[in-house]
């Protein structure tokens, strides 16, 4: 037995003399390394320089500046002379209009200009309400407007220019416990006089007594007693029911009311002056601006009957056909005894229907009366109309919810019964910023029972630029892609807002054919096909007014007179996003510079400027990342889509000590470096202190000084923290 332990002993002590030897050999190793190989060690002196660190960050480019070229509605359009993906240069033909059509549109519009003028003249020195006036009655409490001052100046000071009690009462609340509700208190005011209180509510040691409020002031310092004279605590008195008196515009001319007076239902509080036009009358103004332009366009029109491009730049959209007339409507006159429209239409109303099958179409339209109270609204039916036409419009149903609207979340998948898909937005904020204009690239996939047929063109309206259609018919699952552009959000906003949660914007388009009823079209409001399908009066959202010898289109202009004929992808500039992580967002602003290299145009560096930062993240595996967006000149070998990298300086050192990040050994916790090489062996270890990199570089804080060197074996361009430190982004 006692062999056996020795035995074991034996062992033990062998197994711990190995490990000793071993760990020594390992930290031997490492403290002196034998590296035979000569040619893998570099020495490096220290260098005095500068280093900058960067974040680079990669993304595809698309165009810059969107150009509308416009065009006065009403006009026919002879020929097109451009299509989608030409190069133009300024002054370039885009379309040719027709002569005899531009003459009848300068008739219209200097008449209708001249009908304005005699509004105009009727209504100029018509001001809003001169009178601010009670909707209830209640005694003034509070009275912040004195005469003389402007109501905006009030109104942001003080939140009104008014306050009135309405139920006669005011309050104090005081700390006290053994009171009741509707016991009898006496409260002593300022000036001495006493009045009686009722407790009103009483919650834990919080007691509100309330008196009425013909007399105490508001925010008047009250003493509470009991019957017997006991003081019970203090408060300031607040007004039980107020409500706040307000007005927009003008300023104080007289006050009617004092303080602590009483104003009934629908009296006067204060008269205004300095009041600004009415709305309608300013609505006036700008119809009539709106028309000189209109008219001056016409006028240049006159000139060559063409359509010029106003910048250099590739035709991205193209929104007029040769025989159409221009535009912002959905209806489109087919001369004096037909009218042919296109109307969106409910989906399964489509699947339901052929070409030449009847349906009845009731509109209701209304024309205005040059009444100023009201519109007169008629409802007129055209009677059984064929339809002539089934045209590949894309089915949208549902779909109008990924059109951005500020503070909304981005929708990143859509699905209806015909297909399913997936939406990505640039940039990539994680809510919608104001006054962004976003691009959405969608992918769709039909389902088993719906085919995405060739030619299909979305239709979306709402001055959505569509463009990189894709149909792939020949894969097992039929698939659709398409780049929508959208208008800044700030446009975009108030007509979202209109749009009802279960309606189906824009489903799709069907022609009809029928005689056009012996009247004046101004506005088209609804239209009722087939069995009960009703279609919501979506013509503001269109544009306006939809008259005769019109047809669909788009238009991005704010004058409701021009639509936007030729959409011009600028040649002087491109657009690149990309994402910034948390850690460097804050070193980046607005304005400053960056260079951009692309794949496919190797050995060249382009400058950018940064335009747009986002103030919202998109979260990754936990990591907050921010789109960034940069300006680059465009150059002529530069193509949407094509990859691109951004380096963006976000810190600087000058004059100070660095050694190449590969000079740099990594341990936990610390860093240090080698200051001698003998005989194949590495040692004389440094520890530093090390700053910023630029990924080759590395800032030396504390540990070397300029007379040393360092000595270390040549690396693999693989992992280094300092290169991922310099490149990250």
């Amino acid at each position: 037995m006692r062999r056996k332990e020795n035995k074991l002993a034996k062992r033990i002590i062998i197994s711990l003399v190995i490990l000793t030897v071993l760990a020594g050999s390992v930290y031997l190793v490492f403290k002196f390394r034998h590296l035979p190989d000569a040619p893998n060690i570099l020495s490096s002196d220290v260098e005095v320089g500068d280093i900058t660190m960067s974040v680079v960050s990669s993304g595809n480019i698309t165009n810059g500046a969107m150009i509308n070229e416009e065009l006065p509605t009403g006009v026919k359009i002879e020929s097109v002379l451009v299509e989608v993906g030409d190069l133009v240069d300024v002054g370039d033909p885009l379309a040719v209009v027709s002569e005899a059509s531009v003459n009848s549109q300068i008739n219209l519009i200097t008449d209708a200009i001249k009908e304005l003028d005699k509004d105009i003249n009727k209504q100029k020195g018509d001001t809003e309400s001169a009178s601010v006036k009670t909707n209830v009655s209640g005694r003034i409490k509070q009275l912040f407007a004195e005469t003389g001052d402007y109501v905006e100046d009030v109104m942001l000071a003080n939140g009104g220019l008014a306050v009135l009690s309405v139920d006669g009462k005011m309050t104090v609340t005081i700390e006290y416990n053994n009171l009741s509700v509707g016991g009898k208190l006496n409260v002593l005011l300022e000036n001495a006089s006493k009045v009686t209180g009722t407790v009103r509510t009483i919650k834990g040691n919080q007691v509100t007594i309330e008196i009425g409020d013909n007399g105490p002031g508001f925010d008047e310092l009250v003493t509470v007693q009991d019957m017997d004279g006991k003081t019970l605590g203090q408060g300031r008195l607040t007004i039980s029911q107020p409500v706040t008196i307000v007005a927009s515009d003008g300023r104080v001319k007289s006050i009617s009311v004092d303080l602590n007076g009483y104003g009934s239902a629908g009296g006067t509080i204060m008269t205004l002056e300095e009041l600004p036009p009415t709305a309608e009358y300013l609505k006036l103004l700008s119809d009539r601006d709106d028309l000189v332009d209109t008219l001056l366009s016409l006028v240049a029109l006159k000139k060559n009957n063409l359509l010029t491009a106003s910048v250099s730049g590739t035709i991205n959209t193209l929104n007029i056909e040769a025989g159409e007339v221009t535009s912002k409507g959905v209806m489109s006159s087919s001369g004096a005894d037909g009218y042919s429209s296109s109307i969106p239409y409910d989906l399964l109303g489509l699947l339901s229907s052929e070409p030449n099958d009847a349906t009845t179409v009731t509109l209701d339209a209304h024309r205005d009366k040059k009444s100023k109270s009201k519109k007169i609204y008629e409802v007129v039916q055209l009677g059984v109309v064929e339809i002539t036409e089934i045209t590949n419009s894309m089915l949208l149903q549902g779909l109008y919810r990924i059109i951005p609207s500020t503070g909304a979340f981005p929708v990143a998948t859509v699905e209806t019964d015909e297909y399913f898909g997936y939406i990505s937005y640039t940039p990539s904020d994680l809510l919608f910023m104001p006054d962004v204009q976003y691009i959405a690239d969608i992918s769709l996939v039909a389902k088993e029972s719906y085919v995405f047929p060739a030619g299909l063109i979305p239709n979306f309206g709402l001055d959505i630029i569509v463009s990189n259609i894709s149909i792939d018919g020949n894969s097992p699952e039929n698939s659709m892609s398409f780049r929508m552009v959208f208008p800044k959000t700030s446009t975009l906003d108030g007509i979202l807002s209109l749009i009802p949660d279960n309606i189906n914007l824009f489903d799709g388009l069907f022609s009809l054919d029928g005689l056009m009823p012996d009247f004046n079209l101004d506005d088209l409001i609804s239209a009722s096909i087939g069995d009960g399908f009703s279609m919501p009066d979506y013509s503001s959202l269109l544009g306006g007014a939809l008259g005769n010898n019109t047809s669909f289109g788009s238009s991005g202009s704010d004058n409701e007179n021009m639509m936007t004929a030729v959409v011009i992808a600028s040649n002087e500039t491109m657009t690149l996003n990309v994402e910034v992580d948390e850690l460097d967002i804050l070193k980046i602003q607005k304005g400053q510079p960056a260079s951009v290299t692309f794949d496919a145009i190797p050995n060249r560096e382009f400058e950018a400027i940064i335009t747009r930062i986002s103030s919202s993240a998109a979260g990754s595996s936990g990591v907050a990342r921010y789109s960034v967006e940069l300006t680059i000149g465009k150059d002529a070998d530069m193509r949407s889509g094509m990859n691109a990298t951004a380096k963006i300086k976000i810190d600087e050192k000058n004059n100070v000590f660095k050694i190449p990040v590969d000079a740099i050994q990594e341990q936990v916790g610390f860093c240090f470096v080698y200051l001698e090489y003998t005989g194949g062996i590495l040692s004389d270890e440094r520890e530093i202190t090390t700053g910023i990199s630029d990924g080759e570089y590395v800032e030396v804080i504390d540990g070397l000084t300029e007379n040393d060197t360092v000595h270390y074996e040549m690396k693999s361009r693989g992992f280094s923290y300092f290169r991922m430190l310099n490149e990250r982004g």
